[in-house]
């Protein structure tokens, strides 16, 4: 299932927005959201049994999702997070900024 949530900004400036990517044993999320923790976009996949292979998938359907929206044009992605039992590999796959924890993660979020 995906959602896109449109944020309609002044033309001409571009607005920072977050990836986070959890990439587990069953299955793949990943979300982008503004600044004030607003959803934008999102994508969840069932793990197709190898992270390699879930990352480009999930990350060709977030591409899929900004380029077919007529907002999310207007967003930059500042920096990237990645969590699950495939952080450490998403993270060099994708470029990521750091990797945390799932138990991390939660406890931040709290």
């Amino acid at each position: 299932m995906v959602e896109v949530t449109e944020k309609v900004v002044e033309e001409g400036k571009k607005k920072d927005a977050f990836l986070g990517i959890d990439i587990g044993s069953v299955s793949c999320k990943f979300v982008l959201m503004d600044t004030n923790g607003n959803l934008l976009t999102s994508v969840f996949l069932r793990n197709r049994g190898s992270p390699i292979d879930s990352a480009k998938a999930g990350m060709a359907e977030l591409r899929d999702n900004i380029e077919q929206s007529e907002n999310l044009g207007d967003y930059e992605i500042r920096c990237c997070g990645t969590t699950g039992s495939a952080r450490y590999l998403t993270k060099a796959i994708v470029g990521a900024d750091l990797a945390k924890t799932e138990i991390i993660a939660h406890a931040v979020a709290a």
